[in-house]
């Protein structure tokens, strides 16, 4: 068996058996290609595009605290369900408002409890003078006369299994 000792064009042999020109147009064209490479795996998408989220006016850890003040003893999962965001995000938003003063966590056996200091200030300097329990007042607790109906499915009016026919062709 024999080695072939016969070198690519591209390979990085030592510089003292090729010229430094040579050296850096192997080097460019490597580096080059290297970095289209990666250029061009970071540009394919193969998902299909993400729809535009739309914005509300109240944070997650505003409606994280909605969730809290309803049910004090609600589970992570739950709050991160109803504010559609992951279980994790919800863990993060909890340990703030906790660091804050905002809320207490008891343990009570495998669960937690939550206890709301509603008598801090919101953090934004514009709104300094107001409290979080003016904040739950008004969220929290919505009259039913101001409540909106919930949206009724639209249902096949008056058609049943029976009634409907089917053709075939």
């Amino acid at each position: 068996m024999q080695l072939s000792t016969r070198r690519s064009s591209t390979s990085f042999a030592p510089r003292a058996e090729r010229s430094s020109a040579e050296f850096r147009r192997n080097w460019r064209a490597a580096l080059g290609r290297a970095m289209y490479n990666s250029c061009m795996t970071s540009r394919v998408s193969t998902s299909a595009p993400a729809e535009p989220r739309e914005w509300t006016f109240l944070t997650n850890h505003a409606h994280v605290l909605l969730c809290i003040a309803e049910d004090p003893e609600v589970r992570l999962r739950d709050v991160a369900t109803s504010v559609g965001i992951t279980e994790r995000a919800a863990q993060r938003i909890v340990m703030e408002l906790e660091e804050a003063g905002y809320l207490e966590r008891e343990r009570v056996g495998r669960r937690n409890r939550y206890r709301l200091h509603a008598d801090q200030p919101l953090r934004h300097p514009m709104d300094r003078d107001h409290w979080l329990s003016e904040l739950l007042t008004v969220l929290a607790e919505t009259p039913p006369a101001r409540r909106r109906p919930p949206v009724a499915k639209k249902a096949a009016a008056g058609k049943t299994k029976k009634s409907v026919s089917r053709t075939r062709r």
